[in-house]
């Protein structure tokens, strides 16, 4: 159970590091900038969201467990995003580890084929906070930059490696379109296998879910820093 927890929160604990003020991917607003934006009046001033943070008393007892495996006890600061969402839904917190635990221990898609499709993802729907986080997670995991800028800037793929311009090229047609043309599903079945091609789909549509949450909780970025994902 307690590698079931850890699987939950950890990514979220990561996307969390990388979106505090020393990550590498937010860039602190400049000397003598304006103070920052008032936050929205639903929005909590601790959750920077509009779900107000989970006290560990209101949990029923067996769901506390979520609680207690955050590594500073359920703090605000660890009060933000999916994971602290999750916590108003222990039950499909769970599922959701149970799903992130089968793509890691069983699939065949490697994290740098991941981020590029969450980046995918992120782009499509605008949103930063995701975005945030995997610019930096792609980073580490190898993406070069010419690939994060076609994504970040909806840049033609001309000029990009085969099979990373084909996920893109997939990704975008199946969130645009609601629909994947014969001969590019074909070549992505080609590129990634069918186990593959379920994965990488079921990853997009993960971070879907993550990305409707925070849109509908209208969650903000940390204080203090400003958006790296340009309008379209």
């Amino acid at each position: 159970m307690r590698t079931l927890i850890w699987t939950v929160l950890l990514p979220a604990i990561l996307l969390l590091a990388m979106l505090s003020p020393t990550g590498a991917q937010v860039k602190p607003d400049p000397a003598g900038a304006p103070a920052a934006a008032k936050l929205p009046p639903d929005v909590s001033p601790e959750t920077r969201s509009r779900f107000p943070p989970v006290r560990r008393e209101d949990m029923k007892e067996g769901s506390r467990k979520y609680f207690d495996a955050q590594p500073t006890g359920g703090t605000p600061v660890l009060q933000r995003g999916p994971q602290h969402l999750y916590l108003y839904s222990p039950a499909l917190a769970e599922t959701m580890g149970r799903f992130n635990a089968a793509i890691r221990d069983e699939g065949v898609i490697n994290t740098r084929f991941s981020e590029i499709s969450i980046m995918v993802v992120a782009r499509e729907m605008d949103q930063k906070f995701v975005w945030a986080a995997h610019e930096t997670a792609g980073v580490r995991a190898g993406v070069e930059q010419p690939i994060i800028d076609a994504i970040k800037f909806n840049k033609d793929l001309a000029g990009l490696p085969e099979k990373e311009a084909t996920l893109i090229r997939y990704a975008r047609q199946l969130l645009r379109e609601h629909k994947v043309s014969p001969d590019l599903f074909a070549k992505t079945v080609d590129a990634f296998g069918r186990q593959g091609v379920i994965e990488l789909t079921a990853m997009m549509g993960h971070y879907m879910s993550i990305g409707l949450l925070l849109d509908a909780a209208d969650q903000q970025l940390p204080p203090g820093t400003t958006a790296i994902l340009p309008p379209r």
